[in-house]
């Protein structure tokens, strides 16, 4: 008679799972980010290599002056979130990390886990703030801004004058 025997099913914990999946997603995200770069500004990508997408560029753009300032203030993450040392302490982090002997892509992860939610957290101040200012517009000023939108599309980003290099 065939024994037959019983292989136990490794059971993932659930933590461990949950990880896995951010680490999936923040891997995905860093490789969008990367490919898109390369897309807009890579040699003979369809910007030409020279333009600076963002998405919220033309509503911001179309703005007056001082709800500009308005949305950048909100966009500062000192208060709430994520300060510049700490952000430069996230870099530091990585080189460190980078420069062990052994590569730990889970200890990066953590810390490009930390940078993205610090990244989320100042875009969605940011938006918050923007829709603060257009909640507050009448119909007529929402159309105007709208037609500044339109236009914003139209001129496209501010270019920088190229600097001269040197042979």
């Amino acid at each position: 008679m065939a024994q037959t025997t019983q292989i136990a099913k490794s059971a993932l914990p659930r933590g461990f799972k949950i990880l896995l999946g951010i680490s999936l997603a923040v891997n995905l995200a860093v490789a969008g980010l990367m490919a898109g770069a390369f897309v807009r500004k890579g040699p003979g990508g369809p910007m030409g290599g020279n333009a600076q997408v963002n998405y919220a560029r033309p509503y911001i753009q179309a703005l007056p002056h001082d709800q500009r300032r308005e949305v950048f203030e909100a966009l500062r993450p000192a208060k709430g979130g994520a300060d510049r040392v700490e952000r430069r302490a996230h870099y530091a982090d990585v080189a460190t990390i980078l420069r062990s002997d052994t590569f730990d892509r889970a200890a990066i992860e953590v810390v490009l886990a930390k940078q993205s939610a610090s990244t989320l957290d100042a875009q969605s101040a940011g938006q918050t703030q923007w829709l603060n200012i257009i909640e507050k517009m009448n119909i007529e000023e929402r159309r105007a801004y709208a037609d500044g939108i339109e236009d914003a599309l139209k001129r496209g980003p501010k270019r920088k004058p190229k600097q001269m290099q040197s042979n």
